[in-house]
């Protein structure tokens, strides 16, 4: 795999810089862990509650991905662009959204998960291939963490 296959972040194709970059937070990190890198205060939701309340959340706690979960197992994740896309297809009134649809309706069922001891270049690569703004760290199939783009752009700054 090249440097630019395995670096996907970067905007500018062929950017030595990044590559440099790349090579020398590989170096520095190499057995760095999801669980270094993921956010650990999540926010989940489960089929009971309303859409109305999920986008309340989205607001309040400024989170942009929840995972759903049933019996304390991942089901599925939520995003702000899902409610967005949602919205647009389905939108008369909030009453009439909370009453006519439900969380599975709107959720990603079976997102793509990492686990905590998973080495960060998985999440990396997983998230450089642009389908996933966020993977739910799981434990067994509980979430404990969330690790965004957000996340590894915080690190990559703290190691530059």
């Amino acid at each position: 795999m090249s440097a630019n296959d395995t670096f996907k972040i970067c905007l500018l194709a062929d950017c030595e810089a990044c590559f440099c970059f790349y090579d020398s937070f590989v170096k520095k990190n190499k057995y760095m862990k999801v669980s270094d890198v993921m956010t650990n205060e999540l926010i989940v939701v489960n089929y009971s509650h309303s859409i109305h309340q999920i986008e309340q959340f989205f607001i309040d706690f400024n989170v942009n991905h929840i995972p759903v979960v049933f019996q304390d197992e991942l089901v599925g994740i939520i995003s702000t662009i899902d409610l967005v896309k949602f919205y647009s297809a389905n939108y008369k009134n909030q009453e009439s959204i909370d009453n006519r649809f439900a969380i599975r309706e709107i959720m990603t069922p079976n997102p793509v998960v990492v686990h905590a001891d998973d080495d960060i270049k998985v999440a990396m690569q997983i998230l450089s291939e642009g389908k996933f703004q966020s993977l739910i760290v799981v434990e067994g199939k509980k979430p404990i963490g969330i690790i965004t783009n957000k996340d590894i752009v915080r690190m990559a700054n703290a190691n530059m």
